[in-house]
């Protein structure tokens, strides 16, 4: 029954390695509440409170990620704080509307059209391929942290 369990909840936190490429989806942090409840239901004896601390450490890497990536990215496209507000609303929309690739078209455009405003359509360009590279650089150290996260809870596993 043991190795069943182990299967089980393995392939729940495998699952997060799918949802780090869904925008808004908070797919480390569903890994740590699988990973939490798996450890729980085992009395802390397979996954110990100190390999939740390091697990934890790098939800909160994620996190950090999450929140600077695309900010960093239109920054680095020299996009105004104004453009990167409606990035956001971008993103929000287009995911929306069209789940989940809508939400980085939304962020491009959304930054694209504020910019388009103020610059030639160079230079909005450039803000707006800085977002979206920076959205998709995120996506990529993220998937890294959740493939770290799931190699991690197997070694825990072994041990």
């Amino acid at each position: 029954m043991e190795i069943f369990v182990n299967v089980v909840f393995s392939f729940l936190v495998a699952c997060g390695l799918v949802m780090v490429f869904v925008p808004f989806v908070p797919a480390l942090l569903y890994m740590l509440i699988v990973t939490t409840i798996f450890a729980a239901v085992g009395g802390f004896g397979v996954i110990t409170v100190n390999n939740l601390i390091v697990l934890s450490a790098i939800v909160l890497i994620s996190f950090l990620v999450d929140t600077l990536a695309g900010v960093i990215g239109a920054r680095w496209g020299g996009a105004s704080k104004k453009s990167i507000g409606f990035g956001i609303l971008g993103l929000v929309t287009g995911l929306i509307l069209l789940p989940p690739i809508g939400a980085i078209i939304g962020l491009f455009v959304g930054v694209f059209l504020s910019e388009i405003r103020s610059k030639n359509g160079e230079g909005a360009l450039k803000a707006a391929s800085g977002s979206l590279i920076g959205a998709l650089a995120g996506m990529i150290i993220n998937f890294f942290l959740a493939l770290t996260f799931f190699i991690l809870f197997i070694v825990f596993l072994a041990n």
